[in-house]
């Protein structure tokens, strides 16, 4: 009689597999919510787009992502109306029913729970908004993220400061300062919250700026517009440390 020996598959190769292959079925999904995002969805499509039942799509969904499938849609959805309401493109009416809400009063206190204001304040100039981002797969999941942010139109500016070198110039007669004009734009603007750790954060927000350029802009109908970027810094002893990082961007307007 012979015996045979199973052949012991590596526990982690196991994992990496099967998180794999969640992963690309949570993509699927993701790419179905985004495309029918202002529609009706039923748990039951999504999951098929992944090849599970609803039960354990939902499961798995939220062991991977840490929040479940109904919070993304309803994160993505509140983000969205937000863009859109701060640059001006809807009525909150029309954006509570784009958003599957049936009455503005419910829009408004989801809108608030989210973003901190009501949608009507969202419409004013420089109200500070939150965006939750959209999920993407790139080896692990990556996305489904909040960050602060508000837009806001400045008219031109015009800076007066020194050159950075001098050279033989008279400190009294001549301190060399110069202009500099910057048009007016409608700019978004990213700023440090830890006020020991300001510093550290305003360099995160820098190393972020490629991501924001080529997915977060997109997402939100905006586009680099060629112009100054500004750092400002908010700089008072004990009392206030943070740094903005404004950006000067425009409507992303679609190739006729």
């Amino acid at each position: 009689m012979s015996t045979f020996k199973a052949a012991r598959f590596p526990t982690f190769l196991l994992s990496d597999l099967l998180f794999r292959d969640y992963s690309l079925g949570i993509q699927k999904t993701v790419d179905y919510i985004e495309a029918h995002i202002t529609e009706e969805l039923d748990y039951d499509s999504i999951a098929a787009e992944g090849f599970s039942s609803s039960y354990h799509f939902q499961r798995t969904f939220g062991l991977l992502c840490g929040f479940t499938l109904g919070e993304y849609i309803r994160k993505r959805r509140l983000s969205l109306a937000g863009a859109e309401l701060a640059q001006g493109e809807c009525k909150v009416i029309d954006a509570a029913l784009k958003y599957g809400y049936e009455s503005p009063d419910s829009f408004a206190k989801a809108f608030y729970k989210f973003h901190g204001i009501l949608p009507s304040e969202a419409k004013l100039n420089g109200r500070r908004l939150k965006s939750f981002s959209r999920l993407s797969l790139n080896i692990s999941l990556e996305g489904g993220s909040l960050m602060d942010y508000r837009l806001e139109e400045k008219r031109e500016l015009v800076l007066t400061g020194f050159k950075t070198h001098f050279t033989g110039v008279d400190f009294v007669e001549n301190l060399g300062l110069e202009t500099l004009v910057i048009p007016g734009s409608t700019y978004v603007v990213f700023e440090t919250k830890d006020l020991r750790n300001s510093v550290s954060e305003f360099f995160n927000l820098i190393g972020k700026r490629a991501w924001i350029l080529t997915e977060w802009m997109p997402e939100m109908g905006l586009q680099i517009k060629r112009a100054p970027e500004l750092a400002v810094y908010h700089w008072m002893p004990r009392k206030e440390r943070r740094v903005e990082v404004w950006m000067p961007v425009e409507k992303n307007l679609p190739l006729l």
